[in-house]
């Protein structure tokens, strides 16, 4: 008889426990491609804002780069090597930029797999995503190291010949 008691008192509360969670304004759990979706959309607002960020920190750099070769150019100094090698900056800048838009799109198409039912299908596109993410990084490192490597040199050269000018 006891047994009884408890195991009807254990199905109750099995029963009860969800409408009386439901009731007290608890949401029950959403199936989980709604959550990778949200997740995914929240990911995509994230890095369309970063777009901006990074696309004008590269167009202030560009600008400031160019009103300095400009302004040693008027100088008279031999400016034509830093040009050259703004002008390659650039262009990885602006490979940069496309490849950036091209992983955003891909992150925003994902989302709509996630709920296909084919895994295979939404995994394609989520590594697509993930490679598209890696070149992006690539390119910034790319980008960071040609300064670096390449334009502040070109600076401390035109430095040497402010040098010896005086």
């Amino acid at each position: 008889m006891f047994k009884k008691y408890l195991s009807s008192i254990f199905l109750l509360t099995l029963f009860i426990s969800p409408v009386v969670a439901q009731e007290k304004g608890k949401e029950p759990m959403q199936p989980r491609c709604e959550i990778i979706q949200t997740r995914i959309q929240n990911r995509h607002v994230k890095f369309e804002e970063n777009k901006g960020k990074y696309i004008e920190s590269y167009k202030k750099l560009m600008f400031r780069l160019n009103s300095i070769s400009t302004v040693l150019n008027d100088k008279g100094f031999d400016t034509s090597k830093l040009e050259v090698d703004i002008d390659s900056m650039d262009k990885l800048v602006q490979t940069h930029a496309s490849k950036y838009v091209e992983f955003v799109d891909s992150v925003s198409n994902l989302s709509g797999h996630v709920c296909d039912g084919s895994s295979n299908k939404f995994g394609n596109f989520l590594g697509l995503s993930k490679d598209k993410l890696e070149a992006t990084i690539q390119d910034r490192k790319q980008i960071k190291e040609f300064y670096t490597s390449v334009i502040r040199e070109d600076l401390k050269d035109l430095r040497e010949q402010a040098r010896e000018a005086n």
